[in-house]
């Protein structure tokens, strides 16, 4: 059976897929039975899967492939990709397109990062663009091994910025 090799988010709609031999795909446009898929068990529609050595549909005997999807992903999305006739299904990396995406999306000057505190409560900004969680944690007392509160925490993907706010 064919294996993916590496699997790269190249852009919000383009995955870069290796295989360990060559593996024949569709001579016209298509997903080449290819799937891509989040973490949420969402699945991209594929418009496209092509040669990348050629980038020609005629020469459809490929080691390397590009996939492109209709609409693009999300950058904190966990994504697989999945064929039925591969050994298994391979997480794509997007480190590369992450920390590219993250320096073009700094926070303003004026936004404050860290802890504000405002009228008894508590908002926290903190700048992590690549993370696809993040929750605010608070402990009464230091020596506790579980929080006593749990906030949820908003994402701007203008920005790149986490908030959550606690009042009690």
């Amino acid at each position: 059976e064919p294996k993916f090799t590496s699997a790269r988010l190249s852009a919000l709609n383009k995955v870069e897929l290796t295989f360990s031999g060559r593996f024949g795909l569709d001579l016209e446009a298509g997903s080449s039975n290819f799937e891509i898929s989040d973490n949420r068990g969402n699945t991209y529609k594929i418009c496209d899967v092509i040669n990348s050595e050629t980038e020609d549909h005629g020469y459809n005997f490929a080691k390397k492939a590009t996939v492109t999807l209709e609409t693009p992903v999300s950058i904190t999305d966990v994504l697989t990709v999945n064929h039925p006739l591969f050994e298994s299904k391979c997480q794509i990396d997007s480190t590369d397109l992450a920390i590219k995406l993250s320096e073009e999306k700094l926070p303003s000057a004026d936004l404050k990062l860290g802890a504000t505190y405002v009228n008894k409560s508590v908002t926290v900004n903190i700048w992590a663009p690549t993370s696809s969680e993040a929750r605010l944690n608070l402990y009464k007392k230091a020596s506790s091994k579980n929080p006593d509160y749990t906030v949820p925490m908003i994402f701007n993907p203008d920005n790149g910025v986490w908030t959550g706010t606690f009042a009690q």
